[in-house]
């Protein structure tokens, strides 16, 4: 229940993240608009979420502990040995935080059944102490036990923008151009490819673009329409880290208005169709 977006472009060949969330949470019985979507690893490192909040939450502080983690390990080996996050590299590292995060989901609910860790399990299977039937289906479950949430992480890196985007199964990959998750992502991918958007646009016309993918992708189930729309410029360019303005009143005044004039039309009437525009296709 969200529609969160993520989109690149550049402004004078600098480049620049547009991100689109909703506000909507809610049960099987209510929903109201109070739930903020965008959270931050550290000063450079944006993440929005979607799915199970509590489970996207914990799968960001995993990444915030493993990212943390690792610049402390770099910063102790001696300086020709460190690998720094870098454009070859980064696929790599980010990969690594939901396979962590697995094991978490697997241990709680090893420790929640039988009150021991996964490791102790796989000893007591192994030494005949668990009944056959009973370790096959709770590694059965295990095999089934997925993150239940997704993810885009957004930051600057070498003078260039990067959208990741975690699936709900763990699953990660780079887009190139947006990303969007939640209920409502089918909906707004659609837009963003019907308006062919690419990293190389500008900041005005990207603005529109998230505005347009929100609003529509709100008629997906328990997406919000009033969405909050952010563009974000890299460290060091207006502040030491990453830099947002969010789009105001006014603004968003202005691109309702700019989507009365260039989103989807409802109309009454249409033309006859006459005869002479199909052939025969079949009897």
């Amino acid at each position: 229940m969200t529609l969160c977006v993520a989109a690149a472009c550049q402004e004078r060949g600098k480049p620049r993240i547009v991100i689109g969330t909703d506000w909507r949470a809610g049960t099987e019985t209510a929903t109201a608009d109070i739930q903020d979507k965008l959270y931050w690893i550290d000063d450079n490192i944006a993440v929005l979420i979607a799915g199970t909040v509590s489970r996207a939450i914990e799968l960001k502080d995993t990444y915030k502990q493993f990212l943390r983690k690792r610049e402390k390990q770099e910063k102790n080996k001696p300086e020709t040995e460190r690998e720094p996050l870098t454009t070859a590299n980064l696929l790599d590292v980010f990969k690594a935080a939901p396979t962590i995060h697995k094991n978490k989901l697997i241990n709680e609910y090893v420790g929640l059944r039988f009150g021991m860790t996964y490791p102790a399990f796989l000893r007591c299977v192994a030494a005949k102490e668990i009944p056959e039937s009973i370790a096959e289906e709770t590694l059965n479950d295990i095999k089934r036990i997925y993150p239940d949430c997704q993810l885009i992480i957004v930051f600057f890196l070498d003078k260039d923008s990067y959208i990741l985007k975690v699936d709900g199964d763990g699953t990660l990959e780079s887009c190139e151009s947006f990303a969007a998750i939640g209920s409502g992502a089918d909906v707004a991918e659609s837009v963003l490819y019907q308006r062919e958007h690419q990293d190389s646009d500008a900041v005005g016309k990207t603005v529109y673009h998230v505005f347009e993918a929100m609003l529509l992708g709100s008629i997906a189930p328990g997406v919000g329409d009033e969405p909050t729309i952010d563009v974000l410029y890299p460290p060091g360019e207006r502040s030491k880290g990453v830099y947002g303005a969010y789009l105001n009143k006014k603004g968003e005044a202005f691109m309702k208005r700019k989507f009365k004039d260039l989103g989807p039309k409802k109309f009454s009437n249409f033309p006859r169709l006459q005869d002479r525009y199909f052939d025969k296709d079949f009897d």
